[in-house]
């Protein structure tokens, strides 16, 4: 992970990611894997670079419609090498990043079926301008709508990023 050791040397997500692959792929004695989503914004250029290792679309939600961004590269740790394809959006102002793991799209409803990516875009397209903990809140109230408050049984992260103006500081970008 030296990769992230100096502020002066760009990061390249694809090494970071094949660091992180290789660490889990040589545990000893034991089958470790996960999946991750990595990305990089850039001020200076208004770009998301990324890439998805098994992990669910983050959604992109712009202009009233959602832009999900997919795993393009398989979990970590379950093969010795990886061959990154990094993604690359632009960022406008006020686009959205809506990214979660598997505890919320694929939490089952008692009839056994998953919430899924499309009911969590259809949700948050029509407040996406709402506040943070507003757009936090619904997605919340989704999850416990659609598993009708079965026992949770899931990990189940969100994390909500809203675009603004953008800009540098001296020698560098801010991310």
């Amino acid at each position: 992970l030296s990769q992230l050791s100096s502020a002066r040397k760009r990061i390249q997500i694809d090494q970071v990611l094949e660091a992180i692959n290789s660490a889990f792929f040589h545990l000893q004695g034991t089958f470790h894997f996960m999946s991750l989503f990595l990305g990089l914004i850039d001020t200076q250029a208004q770009t998301l670079e990324y890439v998805n290792a098994g992990h669910p679309a983050v959604l992109l939600i712009r202009d009233r419609q959602s832009i999900p961004l997919c795993a393009d590269v398989p979990i970590l740790g379950v093969i010795p090498s990886l061959e990154c394809a990094l993604g690359k959006v632009a960022l406008l102002e006020q686009d959205l990043l809506v990214c979660f793991t598997d505890g919320l799209s694929e939490a089952l409803n008692p009839q056994g079926q998953m919430l899924g990516i499309n009911a969590i875009a259809n949700s948050v397209i029509p407040q996406a301008t709402s506040p943070l903990d507003d757009l936090l809140d619904l997605l919340k109230s989704l999850y416990h709508q659609h598993s009708q408050h079965r026992h949770f049984d899931d990990d189940m992260s969100i994390l909500l990023l809203r675009i603004g103006r953008m800009f540098q500081r001296a020698g560098g970008s801010f991310f």
